[in-house]
C-alpha cells in the first residue's frame, strides 16, 4: 500500500510537472531528466565521451565539455552529493536504458529505492516502538511532504536511499563498532 501510495504521488507529481509548470527550463524534474536524456544518447555516437561523463574522469576536458553544453542543470557546482545535480543525472542516464527513456518508469525506479530506504528507516525505528509500530508509519510513509517530495525526479529520493540504511546500521547492528562505522561511512 505505501509503495502504491508513492507511485501514485510520483506520477501526480510528474503530471504537475507537466501541466502546470509547462516551461521544463523551470520546473526540477525536467531539467533533470531532459539532461539525463542528452548523456544517455552520447552512448551511441561517442561512447568515450558518455564514459567520461557517467564516471566523471575527464570530465572537464574541453571535448567532453562540448557534449555537455546542451544540458541545463548538469554542470552544478560538485560541492556534495546532497546538492549534487549532476549525481541525478547521471543515475537517470544510466536508468534510460532500462526504462527506453520513459519519465514515469525511471519514476518508478526511483520510488523503489526511496521506498527501500523509508523501509530501513522503519526498522532503525522500529525497535523504540515495539508496543505501536503502526504509529512509526505515519511519520515515514504516509506524511504528506514525505510521500509527495521522495515521490518523483527530485534529489530527495536518494535522501531516503541512503538515510534509511544508515540509520538502520547505525541502530540495529551488532557488530563491532570499528565495522559499523566504516560501512556507515561508506554510505
Amino acid at each position: 500500500f505505501f509503495f502504491l501510495l508513492k507511485v501514485i504521488a510520483g506520477v501526480l507529481l510528474t503530471v504537475i510537472y507537466t501541466y502546470h509548470y509547462s516551461n521544463p527550463a523551470k520546473a526540477d524534474i525536467y531539467r533533470y531528466f531532459n539532461d539525463s536524456l542528452v548523456i544517455t544518447h552520447l552512448i551511441f555516437h561517442h561512447p568515450a565521451v558518455w564514459l567520461k561523463v557517467i564516471s566523471d574522469v575527464g570530465i572537464n576536458e574541453a571535448e567532453v565539455f562540448r557534449y555537455l553544453l546542451p544540458t541545463l542543470y548538469f554542470s552544478h557546482p560538485l560541492n556534495d552529493i546532497a546538492t549534487n545535480n549532476a549525481f541525478l543525472i547521471r543515475i537517470l542516464s544510466v536508468f534510460n536504458y532500462f526504462s527506453f527513456s520513459n519519465i514515469y518508469i525511471d519514476t518508478l525506479f526511483l520510488n523503489f529505492f526511496s521506498f527501500i530506504g523509508l523501509t530501513f528507516l522503519f526498522k532503525a525505528f522500529k525497535i523504540y516502538f515495539k508496543e505501536f509500530p503502526f504509529l512509526l508509519c505515519v511519520p515515514i510513509y504516509l506524511l504528506p511532504s514525505v510521500v509527495f517530495w521522495s515521490s518523483g525526479i527530485l534529489k530527495e529520493q536518494f535522501l531516503f536511499a541512503f538515510i534509511g540504511p544508515f540509520f538502520f546500521l547505525l541502530l540495529n547492528s551488532k557488530r563491532k563498532l570499528g565495522l559499523k562505522l566504516l560501512v556507515l561511512l561508506c554510505l
